[in-house]
Parts: C-alpha cells; sequence; structure tokens
C-alpha cells in the first residue's frame, strides 16, 4: 500500500470524525487540520526523518503519512 493511499485514508478518518464531532473535539480537529495545512509538508518530513535515526522504508512511510494526510 502506497503512503499516499494510507495518508488520505487518515484523512479520510480525520474528516468523517470531524463531521461527527459538533463540540469542543470539532474544535481541536479544526486546529490540527490548520495547523498541519499551514507547515510546509517537505521541511516537516525532513526535520521528522532527521530525528528518526533507524530509518528504513517503514520510517519514510511514516513520515510521508504523518506529513501528508492534510493534503489528501
Amino acid at each position: 500500500v502506497s503512503p499516499r493511499t494510507l495518508a488520505t485514508l487518515v484523512a479520510v478518518l480525520v474528516g468523517l470524525s470531524w463531521g461527527y464531532a459538533r463540540t469542543i473535539v470539532g474544535d481541536v480537529i479544526n486546529f490540527v487540520v490548520n495547523l498541519f495545512l499551514v507547515i510546509p509538508a517537505l521541511p516537516l518530513m525532513i526535520v521528522i526523518a532527521a530525528y528518526l535515526h533507524n530509518g528504513g522504508i517503514g520510517m519514510i512511510v511514516l513520515v510521508v503519512v504523518i506529513t501528508g494526510w492534510a493534503t489528501g
């Protein structure tokens, strides 16, 4: 499964949760989504990958999913 597919799946789950949560939880999800949309993905990927010392393909997939879910 490609990292972009996993990121899209995470984005769908966050979007569905956001749609059903009309309370403070929805506001928190809104803040997190806006935060990930404002931060540029490539520099964030580089910073996260630099802190993960024993990388590998699994860590690269995880970094792409973490940084790319907001753009779907």
